[in-house]
């Protein structure tokens, strides 16, 4: 007996109906494990830009068709794929399984900047010992050719790399040292205005001390707040990516500090009572009034100097983990 016909029809009908694509979930991280939001990611053949999820690094991509094995490459940007071999990804049969993909600065420059370091230790250990040597310009040795010669690493681009070294290795401590010099004169400024604010009308020795201390903390703030732009344009200028953006926040966060809530808001204010105290015969109520705003204004400094020193050792602490790094 023959099928019915549509019975016919409903079995070809059933045929045809396409395999379902395939997704492919993952996650892409940098070498430190964090998420790589950043990243500017291709799966060849598939995905003309991967969209990757914030905060999470996450990704969720249907493929075309059900391929075996796909390729994800570096679409701009500096981060290339490092991870896995070539980018060549298999797809799990499981879709619930995530891949996970590592970026990173592409091998080539990594190895650059790590015979660059090499050397600018070389030139430091050398003028140490009193031998001048000059890492950008003096002459390599021939094995360090030869391996920049396999590399495809120019001389040149090694060379900028050791003037790029040499730039973050001073950057570090001069950053540092006017942070360090600030928070010591504002501690200094609290310790004069406790000792000597409630003498400074009356007692000459005592406001000459006070102004002093308050001569070094203007001086420790001026070279402060002066270079703030080219601290920000160098971190931004000798780091990049992830270190960029770590350090360039822990030095907003020290302005912050140094800038709204110190120098605005309890040095500034202090000017009425010091233009006061400079009166030939300040009435009592105001050497009154002015011994109470020193007052005051120490114990506020006190209390501000504790996030003041947090926020500095941050920064601190941030730098020289990249000078360590390097």
């Amino acid at each position: 007996m023959k099928p019915a016909a549509g019975m016919v029809l409903l079995a070809l009908g059933a045929s045809a109906v396409p395999a379902a694509a395939a997704v492919l979930r993952g996650r892409v991280v940098t070498l430190e494990g964090r998420p790589a939001t950043e990243a500017q990611l291709q799966i060849v053949g598939h995905a003309a830009t991967l969209a990757i999820r914030t905060p999470s690094g996450e990704f969720e991509q249907p493929l075309a068709g059900s391929p075996s094995q796909v390729e994800f490459a570096a679409v701009a940007g500096a981060l290339d794929v490092l991870y896995p071999p070539d980018g060549l990804v298999p797809v799990p049969r499981d879709e619930s399984v995530h891949v996970t993909i590592v970026v990173g600065r592409p091998e080539r420059a990594e190895i650059s900047e790590m015979l660059a370091e090499r050397l600018v230790r070389l030139e430091s250990t050398l003028r140490a010992n009193g031998v001048r040597f000059d890492a950008a310009r003096d002459s390599l040795s021939d094995d360090l050719r030869r391996v920049l010669a396999q590399l495809q690493v120019g001389e040149a681009e090694l060379r900028g790399r050791v003037e790029f070294q040499r730039e973050q290795a001073a950057t570090i401590p001069e950053v540092i040292a006017t942070i360090d010099a600030y928070v010591r004169e504002v501690a200094n400024l609290r310790n004069a205005l406790q000792q000597f604010g409630p003498l400074a009308a009356s007692d000459g020795n005592a406001k000459a001390a006070l102004q002093n201390s308050l001569l070094a903390y203007n001086a420790a703030f001026n070279q402060l707040n002066d270079n703030r732009r080219a601290y920000e344009s160098k971190i931004l200028n000798y780091w990049q990516g992830d270190a960029a953006e770590r350090l360039t926040k822990h030095l907003a966060d020290v302005y912050f500090e140094a800038i709204e809530n110190v120098h605005l808001g309890l040095v500034l204010p202090l000017n009425p009572s010091l233009t006061a105290i400079q009166k030939q015969k300040p009435s009592r109520r105001e050497r009154d009034d002015a011994g109470a705003a020193f007052a005051r204004a120490a114990a506020q400094l006190d209390a501000r100097l504790s996030p003041l020193t947090r926020r500095a050792d941050e920064l601190r602490d941030a730098l020289q983990r990249e000078m360590e790094s390097s």
